[in-house]
């Protein structure tokens, strides 16, 4: 009788050990998708200022070369934070396509300035058509607060955005 009694002691010990090793680190991870989500929010709105820039200075080839090298090193910044959300070997997924982000027509415009020493207005109209996507998902994220939702809720708040905006599928 005693062996038993040992033995579930035992096992019980194991698993509310185990059971707290899982909340915590479900803990963290829920800790680490609200950070991605607060840290994406800020440098996407960030780009957005920065491409406004670039389209409001059309009318100097010098001040559009610097204003598309920020904005696409800025963009290549948060390619790399969306693409790679997995610090310390966990993954925190967004529930947003951020294709939105690659193949812009920033890296091509800071190319034909470079080469041409200006803009195309097919070139200037990508670079405002794109401006405008982007400046819708910043007004929806400006939305978002951050700091009084749970993890869960601002998921659900991406995913809306991301259907309404019709951003694609987040996988």
């Amino acid at each position: 009788m005693n062996k038993w009694k040992v033995a579930t002691f035992i096992l019980l010990a194991v698993s509310i050990t185990l059971g707290i090793f899982t909340f915590q680190a479900e803990k963290e991870t829920r800790a680490m998708e609200k950070d991605l989500v607060l840290h994406y929010k800020f440098n996407h709105h960030k780009m957005t200022e920065m491409l406004g820039r670039a389209i409001d200075s059309y009318g100097d080839a010098a001040q559009v070369d610097d204003n598309l090298h920020y904005t696409y090193s800025f963009l290549e910044k948060v390619n790399k934070v969306t693409a790679n959300a997995s610090p310390i070997g966990r993954h925190a997924e967004l529930p947003i396509n951020f294709d939105i982000y690659h193949g812009t027509p920033v890296l091509q415009a800071y190319k034909e300035i470079n080469s041409d020493g200006a803009l195309t207005e097919e070139t200037k109209k990508e670079l405002t058509s794109f401006y405008d996507r982007v400046s819708a998902i910043d007004e929806k994220l400006q939305d978002l607060d951050i700091e009084d939702a749970g993890a869960e809720e601002l998921r659900e708040e991406l995913a809306r955005i991301n259907e309404e905006l019709e951003l694609g599928s987040p996988v």
